[in-house]
């Protein structure tokens, strides 16, 4: 972290921000997940930054600060109400640099530009490329994207340009809720919908993810939403000091077929094979027990299968997300950037 982010950070009141009456507003990232994303940015004073998601208005006023008086921050954000609380903080606070306004992201962009910077707090399908020409052509823009299509397979995304094109990637920690065209109230609905097969429990909604799942006969996704209570403890296939959080962004970067993501309400985030007859999921947390998987069914394909690709990984160096880099390719049809990861050689 630079002295200058950290000089913000203590020179801007969080919970001044944050506080919605007796509760902290929900569209408000952690101190800590904020300052990790704007270093990523590497914002210098007197640039021009665009943001996406002005939620709270706390990490606005945190990149007036580090911009300082001869820079400027337009902020965007879909919610009028949350435009309106913000503008009103940012006022109060002397944030004179600070500019707001209401809209999709991905269909109005402000027209204050161009930029030297752009940070978005909702995970994007692509990079429209609306965003890139808003930026200079040796710009940055921190994103979280969606790599693969599964829960939770979007980091954050850090694209330098080149000569007006994404040219450099690289991924680093990160989880947002998606940019939708309307505003989000509720939070919670927007949770249960999560994965492609999903059961409700006393202790939460489990699911599961995975492009085999959305073409499933219902009768299969019967069979699947079953397995998810009868899940029971498999053989431990991962040692000290081996990291299932490293195991998973390998295996998103490499899409090995019938690779699954799920959320259990007893484990949390999951991840492994997944098939009609049975699972086999390793928690991506750390903590005792992380290299124990967890079966359902007749489990026995499922878990040689993740032996397999375990041990691909570890002949591979046992790369994690630090390890991958980002391609850009555009999309015509969608006027957009995708984004791919691939493991560096």
């Amino acid at each position: 972290m630079s002295l200058e982010l950290d000089a913000a950070l203590r020179g801007v009141d969080y919970q001044a921000y944050v506080e919605d009456g007796d509760r902290p507003l929900p569209q408000s990232s952690s101190p800590e997940v904020v300052a990790h994303v704007l270093a990523a940015l590497e914002t210098t004073p007197g640039m021009a930054v665009l943001e996406v998601g002005t939620g709270s208005g706390y990490s606005a006023a945190l990149l007036s600060y580090l911009v300082g008086d001869a820079g400027r921050v337009v902020s965007i954000d879909v919610d009028p109400v949350l435009t309106a609380r913000a503008e009103g903080l940012l006022r109060a606070d002397g944030r004179s640099n600070v500019s707001l306004a209401t809209g999709d992201a991905r269909r109005a962009m402000p027209v204050a530009g161009p930029y030297d910077r752009m940070v978005v707090w909702a995970t994007a399908d692509a990079i429209p490329g609306e965003w890139v020409a808003a930026l200079h052509g040796g710009g940055r823009i921190v994103a979280p994207i969606q790599l693969a299509p599964l829960e939770g397979a979007a980091p954050v995304a850090c694209i330098a340009l080149h000569n007006g094109e994404p040219h450099t990637v690289r991924f680093t920690w990160g989880s947002f809720i998606p940019l939708t065209e309307a505003p989000v109230r509720d939070f919670a609905a927007l949770a249960a919908r999560r994965g492609d097969v999903r059961r409700d429990e006393a202790a939460g909604t489990a699911w599961l993810s995975a492009p085999w799942l959305r073409a499933a006969s219902s009768d299969l996704r019967r069979r699947m939403e079953a397995l998810l209570t009868g899940l029971r403890p498999g053989p431990e296939l991962l040692q000290p000091p081996e990291r299932p959080e490293d195991l998973w962004w390998f295996l998103v970067a490499t899409a090995p077929r019938g690779l699954t993501a799920a959320g259990i309400p007893a484990s949390g985030a999951t991840f492994g094979h997944g098939g009609p007859d049975g699972l086999a999921l390793l928690r991506r947390g750390p903590g005792e027990g992380a290299g124990r998987c967890l079966i359902a069914g007749n489990a026995m394909r499922s878990v040689l299968q993740l032996q397999g690709w375990i041990r691909t990984w570890q002949a591979r160096g046992r790369p994690g997300l630090g390890q991958l880099e980002g391609t850009c390719r555009w999309d015509e049809g969608a006027c957009a950037w995708r984004v791919a990861a691939t493991v560096r050689a």
